[in-house]
């Protein structure tokens, strides 16, 4: 009897502690001072309620801003969520993780990609004039290379985009417009349509 509880206990203490580690805040990676930047432009009407489908619609938190207390919660309608502020405005974020939008896809790994320990200026290191004055504008433009895409989009739904190495990737300009990138063999944007 004695031994059951205390197998119980055991499990129950690193269930406990399991849980804790889990939900411990991403900080970027440590040898670069802990500091912590979005990876992309991420677009927003409203701070506290934002769609992790990233809709290109309202303002825009640029790539390369500056953020602290990244973490995952759960809502009291038990949504899973992504809080972060940024640190020059001190404005609060919530990201609704949409789970359907992002099939076989967990929301820490969203998490890890919409945040880096890169500055803007590592972000885009390789990149033309062209593509990062793109980027600053939130603009999808001709020859743009898909890593300045995802800088500039960030990634495209999982749900519609099965995969990066495709040649077609489509986003969502709001709830009812899609916008689909063509790139070509090269992996350069050769087109794209909006309105499908």
């Amino acid at each position: 009897m004695k031994q059951k509880l205390c197998k119980k206990a055991v499990v129950y203490f690193l269930v406990v502690i399991g849980f804790f580690i889990f939900m411990i805040p991403f900080h970027g990676n440590a040898a670069s001072g802990g500091k912590i930047y979005t990876a992309y432009n991420i677009w927003f009407e409203k701070a506290d309620r934002i769609w992790s489908i990233n809709y290109k619609k309202g303002a825009v938190i640029p790539a390369g801003t500056l953020v602290r207390d990244v973490k995952i919660i759960t809502t009291k309608r038990r949504h899973q969520a992504i809080i972060f502020t940024t640190v020059k405005e001190k404005r609060a974020f919530t990201i609704f993780w949409i789970k359907k939008y992002h099939p076989g896809k967990k929301i820490q790994q969203f998490k890890n990609n919409m945040f880096t320990s890169k500055t803007f200026e590592e972000l885009t290191s390789d990149m033309s004039k062209e593509e990062i004055a793109a980027i600053k504008k939130g603009k999808i433009v001709m020859r743009m290379s898909k890593k300045a895409v995802l800088a500039c989009y960030g990634p495209p739904p999982e749900h519609a985009t099965f995969s990066q190495e495709h040649n077609v990737w489509d986003y969502w300009k709001s709830k009812f417009v899609r916008m689909r990138i063509f790139f070509s063999d090269s992996d350069r944007v050769s087109g794209y349509k909006i309105g499908m």
